[in-house]
């Protein structure tokens, strides 16, 4: 039995927006995203699960506040997630930003005793505002949802560490604990936000580049809390594994939290990807679409069967 957060599967969508903008009105949007994370949710769900409820959070850092901030509209999206895939969420997290993940993890392993849960990270931007497409900071931004079934250890000690907020000093703090990190776990690689040149550059000199996934910040931009698991769904589709392994996974968010996890990847995690168009015919296409995922050793092998 593993003591680590095992990554059992992962689904990401890269929203190329606007999204839904054909009927711009609220109501239509959310329900809309909450079909997308239903789909997600039924892609990553294990084949035949009859037990309990799998626990459930979402996470945001770019969506409309009238979701996060408004109980009827916030209604609307779990009741929708709910009516498609018989999950509710627990919760939505903002606060935390890009951050989030790791937070949510904190909270099923420190007040929780479930075994298996997920989250979803959901980023996309309903009211199509320039502002969102670029950051002074951390350059051009992307939209995403991805969705996480993750294990959790029966020793639910230091699996997740979270700090925080450190003002100006947010990314030097995440960077040094990484590498305290990493001392401690000693990961095959680490997987942290996508960032332009300025501060991407920090993390290579301090990490090591040949110890970083790859920045794919020029082809998708920063995509909030879903990097690192766009650059483990990347790095698996690339790699082959023979055996269980551990890699880092790192967020840090703008209002100064930060997120690190020790997390294990097997031949047997389950992955997928797809870019989608953020017109609602795409989306609603996506989300029929939105079927049984391919474990690690799965792709490998389809790929030598068509070499």
């Amino acid at each position: 039995m593993s003591e680590r957060v095992e990554l059992l599967a992962a689904l990401h969508w890269n929203i190329v927006p606007p999204f839904a903008q054909e009927n711009p009105q609220l109501a239509g949007q959310v329900d809309v995203i909450g079909r997308c994370v239903a789909a997600q949710v039924r892609a990553v769900m294990p084949a035949g699960h009859q037990g309990a409820p799998i626990d459930l959070m979402l996470c945001s850092t770019v969506i409309s506040g009238a979701i996060t901030g408004m109980t009827a509209i916030s209604e609307r999206l779990f009741n929708v997630i709910e009516s498609e895939c018989r999950l509710r969420p627990l919760a939505h997290l903002h606060a935390y930003m890009c951050a989030g993940w790791g937070y949510a993890l904190a909270y099923f392993l420190r007040h929780t005793d479930s075994r298996l849960v997920m989250l979803s990270m959901v980023d996309v931007d309903i009211h199509d505002l320039a502002y969102h497409r670029n950051h002074t900071q951390i350059g051009k931004l992307g939209f995403a949802i991805t969705t996480l079934l993750l294990g959790l250890p029966v020793d639910r000690i230091d699996k997740v560490r979270t700090g925080g907020p450190f003002g100006g000093s947010a990314f030097k703090e995440f960077v040094l604990a990484l590498r305290q990190h990493n001392d401690l776990h000693k990961p095959t690689l680490s997987f942290i936000p996508f960032f332009g040149p300025g501060l991407s550059s920090i993390a290579e000199r301090i990490i090591g580049t040949a110890n970083l996934g790859v920045n794919r910040h020029d082809d998708y931009g920063h995509c909030f809390g879903s990097d690192p698991w766009i650059g483990i769904i990347e790095w698996l589709q690339r790699t082959p594994l023979d055996e269980r392994i551990n890699v880092s996974t790192g967020m840090v968010a703008l209002s100064g939290y930060f997120a690190l996890c020790n997390v294990g990847l097997s031949p047997q995690t389950r992955i997928g990807s797809s870019v989608v168009i953020g017109r609602e015919s795409e989306l609603e296409s996506e989300i029929a679409q939105s079927s049984r995922l391919l474990t690690v050793a799965e792709l490998h092998r389809k790929e030598l069967s068509t070499t």
